[in-house]
């Protein structure tokens, strides 16, 4: 459960969650390409969420991520791969 953590703010549409934030954690990982797992918090019930697997290729820019209980999320990130938030 180690890592660097970071905060996320919600980009998106709704005003409801507007001021909303995230936890997203970053971790090591010896199996992924790029060598780092992105592991964000579900902002409804506080669970880690797993990246959704799709079949639809989906724009690089953005991952789908969902939780236990079904919550889902996307994480936005720049051209240069730096993540810009959440919705």
């Amino acid at each position: 459960m180690s890592g660097l953590t970071s905060q996320l703010r919600y980009i998106g549409f709704s005003q409801v969650l507007y001021n909303s934030t995230i936890t997203v954690r970053m971790e090591r990982s010896e199996l992924l390409r790029m060598g780092i797992k992105i592991i964000p918090v579900c902002p409804w019930d506080e669970n880690d969420m797993e990246v959704e697997k799709s079949s639809s290729k989906k724009h690089k820019l953005e991952r789908t991520y969902k939780c236990s209980r079904k919550h889902r999320i996307s994480l936005l990130s720049s051209t240069n791969g730096e993540l810009r938030g959440w919705t």
